[in-house]
């Protein structure tokens, strides 16, 4: 699901303008990172059993406190649910 996710948002927000980053801060870290104009979004991405709770999605929000946050697989973003996003749509 990591690889469909990152897909996406290289195909599809590069060519909006938005750069895709990875960010790690010793052992937390967020798999993407969406820089499009003046918002940034981190995300994480879960599949299966995992735990929801994201550590560093908060340490991320802890070095830049605008930062909006986003997780796919969770039951507020399903992958579907991101992929028809539009990266301008606002809620994310």
């Amino acid at each position: 699901m990591e690889v469909t996710v990152g897909a996406h948002l290289v195909n599809t927000g590069t060519s909006q303008g938005a750069e895709v980053f990875y960010w790690r801060d010793g052992h937390e870290e967020a798999d993407f990172v969406v820089r499009h104009g003046a918002r940034v979004t981190a995300i994480e991405v879960k599949s299966g059993g995992h735990r929801m709770t994201q550590p560093g999605l908060a340490a991320f929000v802890k070095h830049y406190a605008a930062a909006k946050t986003l997780t796919v697989g969770s039951p507020e973003w399903s992958l579907q649910q991101f992929l028809e996003a539009p990266l301008h749509a606002g809620g994310w």
